[in-house]
């Protein structure tokens, strides 16, 4: 049986960018809430993920849907990140 899928985040180090997954969809829409912020909707209009770039300066959760739970999954990377509310 296959792995199941959860909410997550994941770091790449080489991009410098983190991307938080709240639901398993594919994403046909992404719109930019500035240059290091971006967030994939599904063809429902929901919330599939948000990529977060150049975070090693700091991440802004002004303005991203579902700020809290955001902040909770970057947490959990344990990177030592600072995240603004």
């Amino acid at each position: 049986m296959g792995k199941s899928w959860h909410e997550h985040a994941e770091y790449d180090p080489d991009a410098d960018a983190i991307y938080v997954y709240l639901r398993d969809a594919r994403p046909v829409k992404t719109v930019a809430i500035d240059d290091f912020r971006n967030i994939d909707y599904d063809g429902e209009g929901r919330v599939v993920g948000v990529e977060f770039l150049d975070v090693s300066g700091g991440i802004d959760l002004h303005d991203v849907p579902f700020a809290h739970r955001v902040g909770q999954l970057i947490s959990d990377l344990n990177l030592g990140i600072r995240v603004f509310a």
